[in-house]
């Protein structure tokens, strides 16, 4: 249990476009007897969307999932928990931020050298995130392009976020401003904002923590483009007599399951508004289920120091 217990304050992390689509969701977990589901009620595939929204809303009060349902829920048989741990398993966190080439680091940290000074413009390209702008100020120029002055933001990431073999800028101001260059049309494209409320721990992975005795944490793989392909959630209340601990399904894992597994689970399943499926666990299953996910947590935090940088350190070569 103690590496759940290594953040004891919430982390600022990412602000996803799904959070703004809706409001809060309101409490949805009835007790097993009344709803209890059937195979064919399983989630389908375009209710992915509202379960995502339903999962990140529980980032703000738990709005997806009734505290107070869980004394009604029943603890997850063994054969149920073997299908939980697998499919958990396959979704890898590794806290890893992968660095960029020593022959490429010189070529990008120019292309973003202006940019950071307010000389150089970037582009919006195919927004698919909610742009929280907060008290940074973007101007507006021709042709839909923009600047902005970071020569005095907190600190700057430079490391290959979305994975594709290139070096990214990560402005850390009020927001997570995500930067990359794009050789082929040379030009800089925003590439995502990720809200101060979540935190980067790794190249394509976030997460969201919030609270002590009861908290909720929630894990995020995200996609080349920037939108979030997966989101792993878990609830803990250690303050109870019996604490609790809680699971929730892999938004979409539904789909690729057999109808035999999906049964298995579906037994124990406490369903949110949207289709979100909620299991109680035991102690040691949560730490088999999310010690792993606490490891890369853990993980990235020295491997987050190696590439933060000042604006000076950074651009020492340029200034």
């Amino acid at each position: 249990m103690k590496l759940r217990c290594i953040i004891t304050s919430p982390l600022p992390t990412l602000l996803l476009v799904i959070l703004m689509l809706t409001g809060c969701i309101e409490n949805s977990l009835e007790s097993i007897e009344n709803n209890k589901l059937k195979v064919d009620d399983a989630p389908q595939a375009e209710d992915v969307k509202h379960q995502l929204i339903a999962l990140n809303c529980a980032c703000d009060g738990f709005s997806d999932f009734n505290v107070g349902a869980v004394d009604d829920m029943r603890y997850v048989g063994d054969d149920a928990f073997a299908i939980l741990l697998e499919i958990h398993q396959n979704y890898e966190f590794s806290g890893q931020f992968q660095d960029a080439e020593a022959n490429m680091r010189k070529f990008y940290l120019e292309q973003f050298y202006g940019l950071a000074r307010g000389n150089v413009s970037f582009i919006i390209r195919n927004i698919n995130f909610c742009l929280s702008l907060g008290e940074t100020s973007f101007l507006l120029g021709d042709n839909g392009r923009h600047y902005a002055d970071f020569s005095n933001a907190e600190s700057f990431l430079f490391f290959d976020m979305n994975k594709d073999g290139s070096p990214d800028l990560v402005v850390v101001a009020d927001n997570y401003y995500i930067f990359k260059y794009v050789a082929d049309d040379d030009e800089i494209i925003l590439w995502n904002v990720i809200d101060r409320r979540y935190n980067i721990i790794g190249s394509l992975e976030a997460m969201w923590f919030s609270g002590t005795t009861r908290s909720v944490s929630l894990f995020y793989i995200l996609g080349s483009d920037g939108v979030v392909t997966t989101t792993i959630f878990s609830f803990v209340d250690a303050g109870r007599f019996d604490p609790v601990f809680i699971a929730a399904l892999p938004v979409s894992t539904l789909s690729s399951m057999t109808t035999e597994a999906k049964a298995s689970l579906l037994d124990y399943a406490y369903i949110g508004n949207y289709g979100n499926l909620y299991f109680r666990i035991t102690e040691v299953q949560y730490d088999l289920i999310f010690g792993e996910f606490w490891n890369a947590v853990e993980v990235s935090m020295a491997n987050r120091d190696e590439v933060t940088f000042t604006f000076a350190e950074l651009f020492e070569d340029f200034n």
